[in-house]
């Protein structure tokens, strides 16, 4: 987005917009299997049906919930969820890069395949769970609403306004940025002049949540604009004023029940020689709202 490309403005602006143990059938044969590996297994075992115990009380707990309120702790949980998967964007390659990273590029071919069959296969098990809800024209043209919306509302410094086409994290990040876009007195104008292409469905992911009998599922699109940005000082002097192509890659979640959609954040294409993360690193995140933020700074 041009809004980040602020690099060679007044004052450098590039910071603001810028183990498991696997036990056979046979496990008290298991050698390597003692006493207390034993008192262990029960422990985990009590654990988790605990934790099932638990899940199911939440489901009959929220199941009784008055209408309204059941409404307001979905939509809390729609929210709170963030880019939940590593989605592959495949890099830009230059005329000599096919020539000269041969091998790369095969490969770049390879992830993106990858990436677009899971996504058909999400696609493909939502529709069979919730027939008749997947509306791609609709779910494109709330895309483009908001991503208008999102980045106007940024601009001319009503993020009151944008709160609602946003999850929590997003709203966190664009406030600590315009938080410091207003402590050195900036001020933006900015608009689309024209898309080059129509923004198209790239990826998809569903969203399970049983428990609340949801149905969330995130969708990225590419956006290809032409885009002006002036930027100005607080006498209404112009600092800047650029006219440039962007293209983005936004991922929204909708809410296939009451057409509800927010902005997730924004997926970077891929270096020459990146590859999606595996399982194991997806899966080293400690907590899962660090990897949910990784994304939210549709500045950065």
């Amino acid at each position: 987005m041009l809004l980040n490309r602020l690099t060679n403005q007044k004052g450098n602006l590039s910071f603001l917009l810028t183990k498991n143990k696997n036990w056979n059938t046979l496990g008290c044969f298991n050698p390597t299997r003692n006493l207390f590996g034993s008192s262990k297994s029960k422990k985990e075992e009590v654990k988790s049906n605990k934790s099932e115990k638990k899940n199911l009380d939440v489901t009959e707990n929220f199941q009784n919930l008055p209408y309204e309120q059941r409404i307001k702790v979905v939509n809390k949980l729609f929210k709170s969820i963030g880019i939940a998967r590593d989605i592959y964007i495949f890099p830009d390659f230059k005329l000599t890069d096919y020539f000269l990273h041969p091998i790369a590029f095969l490969k770049a071919i390879m992830y993106k395949a990858m990436d677009i069959s899971q996504s058909f296969v999400y696609v493909y098990s939502f529709r069979k769970a919730m027939p008749g809800q997947l509306r791609f024209n609709l779910m494109r043209q709330a895309a483009i609403k908001i991503f208008y919306q999102v980045h106007h509302s940024f601009a001319e410094n009503e993020l009151s306004k944008l709160y609602p086409y946003v999850n929590t994290n997003v709203a966190l990040a664009l406030k600590k940025r315009r938080d410091i876009l207003n402590k050195k007195g900036y001020n933006l104008s900015w608009k689309v002049l024209e898309f080059k292409t129509t923004p198209t469905a790239r990826n998809a992911t569903a969203i399970p949540l049983p428990t609340y009998k949801s149905h969330f599922i995130s969708i990225g699109y590419k956006f290809d604009t032409v885009q002006e940005l002036i930027v100005k000082d607080d006498f209404g002097k112009v600092i800047s004023s650029k006219t440039q192509r962007i293209v983005d890659n936004f991922v929204f979640l909708f809410d296939t029940e009451t057409g509800g959609c927010v902005l997730q954040g924004k997926i970077p294409a891929k270096k020459i020689n990146e590859k999606p993360l595996t399982k194991a690193q997806l899966g080293s995140h400690a907590n899962p709202q660090d990897l949910f933020k990784k994304y939210a700074d549709i500045f950065a």
